[in-house]
């Protein structure tokens, strides 16, 4: 039995939750990050980078439902739109929306792993506290 196991099973004793299974691995997220970048390069091309980002966020959208994360989620459409339609201004489409938009992903998708607790739920109260989620 290595070190981690013994760690692993000392805190399962004293009550504590194994280590977290997070749904964005650090490869993953390093990965998503990357082709992020890539894709706001890509961007600087007029037109281009307007076809690229439907093909990036599609893509994104296949490796969450792969994850089991789902694909239609409020704050990830949001950002989505909020990214194509920077992104299709000419002006704007030099800035790193995407980026920015898959970092703020990552970090909400691994801050609800790690807290088990919904950001949706701290950004809409009454979901978390309709009848159905009562504390009896």
């Amino acid at each position: 039995m290595d070190k981690e196991e013994q760690n692993i099973q000392i805190s399962k004793k004293n009550g504590e939750k194994g280590p977290v299974k997070y749904r964005i691995s650090m490869m993953l997220g390093a990965g998503l990050t990357v082709g992020a970048i890539i894709n706001d390069c890509v961007n600087w091309i007029p037109l281009v980078g307007t076809a690229t980002d439907f093909i990036y966020w599609f893509i994104i959208f296949v490796i969450f439902y792969l994850k089991g994360m789902g694909i239609i989620n409020p704050r990830r459409m949001a950002l989505m739109i909020v990214d194509m339609i920077a992104e299709a201004i000419p002006a704007l489409q030099f800035l790193p929306f995407t980026t920015v938009g898959i970092i703020m992903i990552i970090v909400m998708v691994r801050t609800e792993d790690k807290t088990g607790i919904s950001i949706t739920k701290l950004i809409n109260p009454k979901k978390a506290l309709s009848p159905g989620n009562a504390v009896k």
